[in-house]
């Protein structure tokens, strides 16, 4: 494929970032740039930290551009999305970009008012008029039907965000759903799958959504079994709650994304808990990627945004925000280790479809019909 488009990713983040959306950026960014002429990153620095180098990706064809989003002294503790805007507008004439690509609702925003002349694509996660709260509302309905009807196109992480954003802004013409995705590996070492109920894993952020009490609720009646939570401390697992931790589970803190594959590798059972919340209806979990790629049988929450990625035989299902369900499900699977191994082995193969590589290969083809056609 030829490379036609000079790309400008704006990121008005920090980078790199605790959160899935830095690692979703990276990754995203890294493959993009593979098909680009020229993609250039702008993003706010954390202190003298590459953004690829912490999330070990080898990106030396992307053009960083690091923009801080601080106040001039002696207020620079202070920050604003409105540094960052007012600083990256006096580069765009130098980058010269095809096309200028935003995944925060504020910053496209501000871009489509500002550089007209230059197509912005909006990258949909959620659907913010959903998800604010109710004194935000209208405000955040206002401009968020502006970018929906003034984009140059809409790339949304799922279905239902598609959905939902047309169901409240009216049709969409140019919209593509894309899903996030995952680094596969190659091969994996052979899981325990006589002793599955002790190789149990969660991994992701602690928030109420997720689901983690009810995982915390079901563990508690697993005596017998060892679950691993990966992405924060026991403090942080039960600050939000009034729950006491079983002595049947491990708590990390979070780390790197390889070592987070290397302990998915080594697990057989993976958990989903989404409750059935609003933050639930827009979700493409990257972490349900790497679940399916690291071939580990995987308890869902029986959602809509994960019926997406998943059919009926590839998860034991429960319902969503019912501890009691939960468990029924976990204890099924450990009930039935030739299944569990069955199932993980359809999710590895199904996992291909899902890689970043192949999302940047769908991505480019839309960009391209998008601006140059």
């Amino acid at each position: 494929m030829s490379a036609h488009l000079n790309i400008l990713y704006a990121f008005s983040e920090p980078l790199p970032i605790n959160k899935a959306r830095g690692i979703q950026v990276v990754n995203a960014t890294s493959q993009l740039a593979k098909h680009a002429k020229k993609l250039t990153l702008a993003y706010v620095p954390v202190d003298q930290l590459d953004p690829y180098t912490e999330y070990n990706i080898d990106a030396k064809d992307i053009h960083r551009l690091a923009i801080s989003n601080s106040w001039p002294k002696p207020f620079q503790r202070w920050h604003s999305i409105t540094n960052f805007i007012r600083r990256l507008i006096k580069y765009i004439p130098r980058i010269s970009p095809d096309l200028i690509y935003i995944r925060h609702l504020k910053l496209a925003n501000a871009l489509i008012r500002k550089v007209p002349d230059i197509p912005v694509i909006y990258e949909a996660h959620e659907v913010f008029s959903d998800t604010v709260s109710s004194k935000k509302q209208k405000s955040v309905f206002a401009q968020e039907l502006f970018v929906i009807k003034n984009a140059h196109a809409i790339i949304t992480n799922s279905q239902a965000t598609a959905k939902r954003l047309q169901q409240l802004y009216g049709r969409i013409n140019n919209v593509k759903v894309l899903h996030n995705g995952v680094n596969y590996p190659e091969t994996l070492m052979n899981k325990p799958w006589k002793e599955l109920g002790q190789h149990i894993i969660y991994s992701g952020s602690f928030f109420g959504w997720k689901g983690v009490d009810d995982l915390l609720n079901a563990s508690a009646h697993l005596p017998d079994s060892h679950i691993t939570f990966i992405g924060g401390s026991k403090t942080d697992l039960i600050k939000n709650s009034k729950l006491k931790l079983p002595n049947n589970l491990t708590t990390l803190n979070r780390i790197s994304q390889k070592e987070v594959m290397e302990i998915l590798e080594a697990s057989c059972i993976a958990i989903l808990p989404n409750r059935p919340d609003t933050d639930s209806n827009f979700t493409s979990p990257i972490k349900l990627f790497e679940y399916m790629a690291a071939g580990c049988a995987i308890v869902a929450s029986d959602l809509p945004s994960i019926r997406e990625v998943l059919d009926e035989d590839d998860a034991e299902w429960f319902k969503a925000g019912d501890s009691k369900s939960l468990l029924q499900a976990i204890q099924s699977l450990i009930s039935d280790p030739i299944r569990a191994e069955s199932m993980g082995s359809c999710v590895r193969e199904k996992a291909k479809a899902f890689t970043w590589k192949n999302r940047a290969k769908e991505q480019i083809k839309f960009l391209e019909a998008s601006v140059l056609k």
